[in-house]
């Protein structure tokens, strides 16, 4: 729409000092961005090296945790590792008794069965 406008001296002097005003708020926004953007670029900066700080309390509290869990497993884990080898001791020495003592029987019944024989022999040349 074209529509010619009228403009007085005070509405044209108002409009002259609104824009000033206007203008100088510009000014002053755009300086008060800049300081803005300067705080947040080190805000930035300190984020990042809090974030860096964070990571690296995290992979030290992480290899301090893992570093007292193995040293208070070590002993259990020592006495586990012997414990099993007693026990294969036990084994070993469990079939080692059953040998002996079938070994035993074994010749124990074959000195009663020589036994027997010779006295049967005894008996048969006293007879």
């Amino acid at each position: 729409m074209e529509q010619e406008v009228k403009l007085t001296n005070r509405n044209f002097t108002e409009m002259t000092v609104e824009v000033k005003e206007n203008s100088t708020d510009i000014l002053a926004l755009k300086d008060d961005f800049a300081e803005l953007k300067a705080a947040l670029g080190g805000h930035s900066e300190r984020i990042t090296e809090l974030e860096k700080q964070h990571e690296m309390s995290e992979a030290t509290l992480r290899y301090i945790i893992l570093e007292v869990v193995t040293e208070t497993i070590k002993p259990v884990i020592e006495e586990n590792r012997s414990l099993k080898e007693e026990i294969a001791e036990l084994r070993l020495e469990k079939y080692k008794l059953g040998f002996n003592v079938l070994k035993w029987f074994g010749v124990t019944a074959g000195a009663v069965g020589i036994i027997y024989i010779v006295n049967e022999v005894i008996k048969a040349v006293v007879n």
